[in-house]
C-alpha cells in the first residue's frame, strides 16, 4: 500500500490519455512487487537474522551499553512515573519514544502524558543514539544490508550491458519501499572494514519518508567501462537532496569531475560493494543462521540432497520445502 500511494504520486495520472495511451482513467500503473514478510530476506532482512541477533544481545550486555543505561537511569525513570505500564528500559527506549511521537506528531496511538520539550528532546537523544548504534557498521556489517546491494550490483550491471548493447531492456528507475533499518543497514554495509564515511544517518534515524538513491551515470559519448555511481538522500518530504560520499570516491578524479563530489567508478563501487554483497538466499541464510525462511529451508534441504548423492532438479523446487523434485546422479529419482 505505502509503494502504491508513493508511485501514484510519483506517476500521476495522465490528463491527456487517449485510447492509445495509458487507460482510460488516465492512470499510469506501475508494477509493484512483494513477498510475504515472513519470507523477505533482502529488505526485512534485519527481523530475521538470528547471526545478527546475537551480536546485538552481545553489545546490550556491552560496557558501553551498561555505560549508558546508567547515565540515563533517573531520565527514564521520570518517564516511568508519568507512564507506570511503559516499559522504559534502556533496549526498550525505541517504543517509548515511538509512542510519544506518534501521539505528538500525528494525534493517533495510545493518548500519551503532555511532557515539557526538554523531556521530548531527550527522549528523541536516546531513541535516536540506541537506534543507530544497533546499526553500527561493527555490529551490522553486511547481514543487514548485503542481499540488497547484491541487488543493486546486479541492476547495475544489467543496465551496463544493455546499454553497452545500444538496449533500453533494463530497469531504469527501481524503488525500494523499507524501513529506516534497511537503509541504514545498507550504509552500513559500504563501511565495514576500513571504508569508513561520516553520514548524518549515523547520529539519528532517517526521517519517515526518507529516500537513499543510488544513480548509475554514463558520459555520453563514452565507451563501455565509463559509468559513474553517486549516493544521494533526502531525510523527508519537501527536504533538499544531500550527497553521500561514497568511500570508493577518489577526490578529484574523473569520476567526481563528471557526477559531483562523492562519485566513484562503477568499478570502484564494485570493489568496495562487491565484497559485501549477498548474491543468493543461500549466502544470507548462511550468513544469518536462518533456517525457518522457505528459500533457507529450501537451500537446507537441497545441500541435504546433494550430500546424499541426489542431484536436485532446481528448476521445478516448488515454494513449499516440502515439495522438491530431484534425480539422483545415477538417474532414478526421488
Amino acid at each position: 500500500m505505502s509503494a502504491e500511494s508513493f508511485l501514484m504520486g510519483v506517476f500521476p495520472p495522465a490528463h491527456n490519455a487517449t485510447a492509445n495511451s495509458f487507460l482510460p482513467t488516465g492512470d499510469q500503473l506501475v508494477p509493484v512487487y512483494s513477498v510475504a514478510d515472513t519470507e523477505d530476506w533482502k529488505i526485512r532482512g534485519y527481523t530475521k537474522c538470528p547471526g545478527y541477533q546475537q551480536r546485538l544481545n552481545d553489545w546490550l550486555g556491552s560496557p558501553e551499553f551498561k555505560q549508558k543505561e546508567a547515565e540515563t537511569a533517573t531520565f527514564r525513570q521520570k518517564i516511568q512515573s508519568v507512564m507506570p505500564q511503559l516499559n522504559t528500559s534502556l533496549a526498550n527506549w525505541w517504543n517509548v519514544y515511538d509512542a510519544f511521537n506518534v501521539w505528538r506528531t500525528y494525534g493517533v496511538g495510545d493518548e500519551m502524558p503532555a511532557v515539557s520539550d526538554a523531556d521530548y528532546n531527550q527522549t528523541v537523544e536516546i531513541a535516536m543514539w540506541l537506534e543507530t548504534r544497533k546499526m553500527d557498521p561493527e555490529l551490522t556489517t553486511n547481514l543487514l544490508g548485503g542481499a540488497l546491494i547484491g541487488d543493486i550490483l546486479a541492476k547495475m550491471a544489467a543496465a551496463e550491458a544493455a546499454t553497452d548493447n545500444d538496449s533500453r531492456g533494463y530497469y531504469r528507475l527501481l524503488i525500494i519501499s523499507s524501513h529506516y533499518n534497511t537503509q541504514l543497514g545498507v550504509l552500513s554495509a559500504l563501511q565495514t572494514g576500513s571504508a569508513k564515511t561520516s553520514y548524518s544517518w549515523q547520529s539519528k534515524i532517517p526521517s519517515t519518508a526518507a529516500v537513499l538513491v543510488f544513480e548509475l551515470h554514463k558520459a555520453p559519448g563514452a565507451q563501455g567501462g565509463d559509468y559513474v555511481v553517486r549516493a544521494l538522500s533526502q531525510d523527508g518530504p519537501k527536504k533538499k537532496y544531500d550527497v553521500l560520499p561514497l568511500p570508493c570516491a577518489v577526490k578529484g578524479d574523473a569520476a567526481e569531475t563528471f557526477a559531483g563530489r562523492g562519485s566513484c567508478t562503477l568499478d570502484h563501487f564494485r570493489a568496495l560493494a562487491g565484497p559485501q554483497a549477498m548474491n543468493s538466499s543461500a549466502a544470507w541464510c548462511s550468513a544469518c543462521n536462518n533456517d525457518k525462511v522457505i528459500a533457507c529451508a529450501l537451500d537446507r534441504v537441497q545441500r541435504q540432497l546433494m550430500q546424499a548423492g541426489i542431484q536436485p532438479d532446481v528448476s521445478v523446487m516448488s515454494t513449499d520445502a516440502a515439495a522438491i523434485y530431484a534425480t539422483s546422479s545415477k538417474g532414478g529419482s526421488s
